[in-house]
């Protein structure tokens, strides 16, 4: 039997955490539940997650300190961004730091799962 694919979900709303899980196990992924960089740092080497959803505006420290400090690790696995920022100077950080994709809030679970299936079997590809 196949293991059901990890996914970390950095998130500091807890209607959006409870929501995104949700989808995530109706798709057949266990997701794994964070609200803040320091939390999503521990589970990312604890639980070794197939793919991070990232929220950037976090209490503390931004999901950009994540992403920072997930490269540092030489940790490459795909993230998507799932986020309400929509400026040109975020977009462009996050390409910057090599995120897998960028999905705006609010969001279509359906593309969400789509952007999901396909970074995850380019991942199995590797």
């Amino acid at each position: 039997m196949e293991q059901k694919k990890k996914i970390l979900v950095v998130e500091d709303v807890y209607f959006n955490q409870i929501l995104i899980e949700a989808h995530l196990s109706d798709w057949g992924f266990t997701a794994i539940l964070t609200s803040n960089t320091a939390e999503a740092i521990e589970a990312l080497i604890s639980e070794r997650p197939n793919i991070v959803i990232l929220d950037l505006m976090l209490p503390g420290t931004d999901g950009f300190h994540f992403l920072k400090e997930m490269r540092s690790m030489n940790n490459h696995i795909p993230v998507i961004v799932l986020s309400a920022k929509t400026d040109k100077e975020t977009l462009t950080k996050a390409n910057e730091f090599g995120v897998a994709d960028y999905i705006t809030k609010p969001y279509d679970s359906i593309d969400l799962k789509n952007k999901l299936n396909y970074h995850l079997s380019q991942a199995d590809v590797c």
